[in-house]
């Protein structure tokens, strides 16, 4: 987990460099050609590339074009933010799971999950420290 967390830090610390000199979409490219290197060797060894059949085509037309969209916003913010903001705002994506989560797909969202969403969202703030050398 701790490898995970610091490969991503690191990934959009050079999305960021590299968003200077060049145009987004080449950035994205980079991206997603690093962690296909490490992704294809995984999921060969784990399940085989019948795993990586496409069953719903429309299905994962629609989940491409939100993912480049994504994807694009972020290298983007990147680009014009300090990372410790885009870290924090990335982190909001459990809180609007959760409340998208209960008009689109009707489940019900717990008082202890929201309390597990508000802490986990308050530690991340605490430790990037989005404000920089500004104390509270």
């Amino acid at each position: 987990m701790v490898a995970g967390a610091g490969l991503l830090t690191l990934s959009d610390a050079v999305s960021k460099h590299l968003a200077q000199s060049y145009a987004i979409g080449q950035v994205i490219c980079l991206r997603q050609l690093a962690a296909f290197v490490f992704i294809l060797p995984y999921v060969m060894s784990v399940t085989g590339l019948g795993a990586l059949r496409v069953v719903n085509r429309a299905g994962q037309l629609l989940r491409a074009l939100y993912f480049v969209a994504g994807s694009w916003l972020i290298v983007w913010s990147l680009s014009l933010l300090p990372i410790s903001i885009v870290t924090v705002v990335l982190f909001t994506s459990p809180i609007f799971v959760a409340l998208f989560s209960m008009p689109i797909l009707g489940e019900r969202v717990a008082a202890r999950q929201w309390i597990a969403i508000a802490a986990g969202f308050a530690g991340v703030t605490l430790i990037v420290r989005p404000a920089g050398g500004l104390t509270w």
